[in-house]
């Protein structure tokens, strides 16, 4: 064959190559599928053993790392190790150079170029895609680099290749960005209307404003503030709000000042004074912020109605209030009846001091006129320390079965000379009262007391004070409104009532009246209401006032009424001037007075006395000389032992021995520590010698040495 015509057969060959890796250069859009048709082709007709394109990240889409070159096409695909590579790598010579690179294994080079696994010698040839890459072609069986007029021809082909890829990566770009975009506008469309449903759902208030006007609400706001929304829409947020916030800075200044600072975004947390559309102001907490819609900067205003909350929060103060004044009211009683305790404690020497002094004196006795001067001293003494205990709660009350029409009819006439002749004092009895159980010098105290004090509001001008009593009764299903009382109100009560045509008082007034160290007065008249309202505690009773400035005042006082025809009168004492039998009596008290005072009383009478100044001194003494003994006379206030264990442990020596109880409490008090156990007698300090005498011989002359 002449070599003429063996160069036009291979110019036909490489012709025919390049038209057929010209037709499967793919037209498909998608990478991969334009690369699998021409290359297996290309590996085809070149004899080579791998192929691989490698792509600048910059034209693909989510890549990271814009230095890098990454692996998108290789065949066969088990070889590749890495599929991210360095743009400074030599591998991507040509893409830096626009040349072809060649180099076979017997090259220092080749070794650089090697990414993959089972390449140890052969040839390399990598031509640039234009600037989106490298086409990278390895055959193991070559170690000569393709000739020029092959690179060239190659090159042509390689070229339109190139071109192809750069269709698909740009169609896979744009339809990224159109994928992106679409899923940000839905992103963007869902949000909306999440937000929407927010603020048509929302609870609270929610408006917007643009130049200090409302653009838009929700459905709440039209709610809140009593209006349309063609009412609010247009309108400045201070018509709804009140000239001058509750501090007293102006709505429209402190509202500005703070949608200034918002629109610099710095958020704002407040509570606020606003008005409904009809003028009704109500408190609010408000979040004003900025937020953008469409580019354009707008307030967005939350308001929450807090009322209910406010006034949860004034009632719980209120609340707190009443409890701390109950707390303070409750430890003067403590204290009023501790000192009214000491001060009982006293009296017992004075008053029995002076009685013993009035037996060895005669009536015609110089000195005689001056001890029964200090004995009535004593007596007032004991009504203030009546009336402190009368506060506290634990006052000494003779116990009986009364009327508060008698009450009031026997204390008219003494009724009448205590007010001022200017005022009329009429009177309006219920015909059918029940009675009650109550102390009758404590009613008549009470009473005493509304009458002075009604006299007192109404002064020197004309008026008039009406005392009425009456029946009521109470279901028992809360406290009912404007009484005071520590008991749940059920049954009938009677009760009195005292009005007056006086200067009358305020809520403050009203509030504090019943303070033992609150008056109206220029100069002191003693505990006053202070000590009704203990009276009306100790008699599980009820008060409520009701005045108002310039219109009088009218104070009901209700008691319970008494349902049991078995409750008797007071006890009556025996005025015996000797004791019943014979014996030593143990008289225990931790005051030296008492002690010293009531052995002088007892031996005056020839009866043996034993003292004891505190509960064990007296087991010791009782358990030493307990056939002597034959009744104890115990104080029930005292330190370290009380009256309580030392006479629940006489009585495990003997359980028959008889107990008096001496104390200045009452004797319901006393009673209701006792219990079932029970007393033998009771004796109230301060006290006489012929009310010790009578308690003695009542207690010795029990057949069953307690009182039930």
């Amino acid at each position: 064959m002449s070599k003429d015509r063996a160069d036009s057969e291979k110019t036909i060959q490489e012709i025919s190559l390049l038209y057929e890796l010209s037709l499967s250069i793919g037209t498909s859009i998608k990478v991969r599928e334009n690369c699998i048709e021409f290359l297996k082709a290309l590996m085809l007709r070149k004899d080579l053993g791998f192929v691989s394109v490698w792509i600048r990240n910059v034209f693909l889409s989510k890549m990271q790392a814009s230095d890098e070159v990454s692996l998108i096409y290789a065949h066969p695909e088990f070889k590749v190790k890495d599929t991210h590579l360095s743009i400074s790598s030599p591998l991507f010579e040509a893409l830096r150079t626009g040349e072809v690179v060649s180099v076979s294994s017997s090259e220092t080079a080749f070794g650089e170029l090697v990414t993959e696994n089972g390449m140890d010698r052969g040839m390399f040839t990598i031509f640039p895609l234009n600037e989106i890459g490298v086409l990278k072609l390895y055959s193991v069986n070559r170690e000569e680099p393709f000739v020029k007029r092959e690179i060239n021809q190659l090159r042509s082909v390689i070229s339109k290749f190139a071109v192809s890829l750069a269709g698909c990566l740009s169609h896979d770009m744009l339809m990224r960005e159109i994928l992106e975009r679409k899923r940000a506008e839905n992103a963007l469309r869902e949000s909306e209307q999440r937000y929407r449903n927010l603020f048509s759902s929302a609870r609270d208030a929610i408006f917007i404003m643009k130049n200090f006007r409302i653009v838009d609400c929700n459905p709440v706001t039209l709610t809140m503030f009593g209006c349309t929304r063609e009412q609010i829409i247009g309108k400045s947020p201070y018509r709804f709000s009140p000239e001058f916030q509750p501090d007293g800075t102006k709505s429209r200044d402190s509202g500005k000042r703070r949608a200034i600072e918002s629109l610099k975004d710095i958020p704002q947390l407040f509570e606020w004074l606003h008005c409904r559309w009809d003028g009704t102001p109500f408190h609010a907490e408000v979040a004003l912020n900025r937020v953008s819609i469409a580019g354009d900067d707008y307030l967005q205003s939350i308001v929450r109605d807090i009322s209910d909350r406010r006034k949860a929060e004034e009632e719980r103060l209120e609340f707190e209030k009443g409890v701390q004044h109950a707390q303070k009211l409750e430890s003067l009683g403590v204290l009023a009846g501790g000192i009214a305790h000491d001060f009982n404690n006293l009296l017992v020497g004075i008053l029995g001091n002076a009685d013993l002094a009035l037996r060895d004196l005669t009536p015609s006795s110089s000195t005689h006129a001056n001890i029964v001067q200090i004995e009535k001293a004593a007596m007032r003494a004991s009504d203030l320390s009546r009336q402190m205990l009368a506060y506290s709660g634990k006052g000494k009350f003779i116990i009986e079965i009364l009327s508060l029409n008698d009450v009031v009819e026997e204390m008219a006439f003494l009724l009448k000379t205590s007010i001022s002749k200017n005022i009329v004092l009429s009177y309006n009895l219920a015909e059918e009262l029940p009675p009650i159980k109550a102390d009758t010098s404590q009613i008549s105290q009470i009473v005493m007391n509304l009458i002075t004090n009604a006299s007192e509001a109404i002064g020197e001008k004309s008026g008039i004070i009406r005392l009425a009593t009456g029946v009521m009764k109470f279901d028992g299903s809360g406290m009912p409104e404007g009484y005071r009382t520590q008991e749940t109100l059920k049954g009938t009560y009677a009760f009195i009532e005292v009005s007056d045509t006086g200067c009358g008082m305020g809520e403050e007034t009203i509030a504090s009246m019943f303070d033992p160290f609150y008056t109206t007065k220029f100069f002191g008249r003693g505990l006053g209401l202070a000590a009704v309202i203990g009276i009306v505690r100790g008699h599980m009773g009820a008060i409520k006032v009701s005045s108002e400035p310039g219109k009088g005042s009218t104070v009901l006082i209700a008691f319970p009424a008494s349902t049991d025809p078995s409750d008797s009168a007071p006890e009556e004492l025996r005025n015996d001037s000797k004791l019943i039998g014979k014996g030593t009596i143990l008289l225990v008290d931790d005051d030296e007075t008492v002690l010293s005072v009531g052995r002088e009383m007892l031996e005056t009478l020839g009866i043996s006395v034993l003292t004891a100044a505190g509960g064990q001194e007296a087991l010791d003494l009782f358990t030493e000389k307990r056939e002597q003994i034959v009744c104890v006379v115990l104080d029930l206030t005292m330190p370290n032992m009380d009256g309580k264990e030392t006479c629940s442990r006489l009585r495990d020596i003997d359980p028959a021995v008889p107990v008096i109880i001496s104390s200045g409490y009452s004797r319901k008090d006393v009673e209701k520590q006792f219990g079932d156990k029970g007393i033998s007698g009771f004796l109230p300090k301060p006290y006489r010698l012929s009310d010790f005498l009578d308690k003695l011989n009542s207690a010795l002359n029990m057949e069953n040495n307690q009182v039930k």
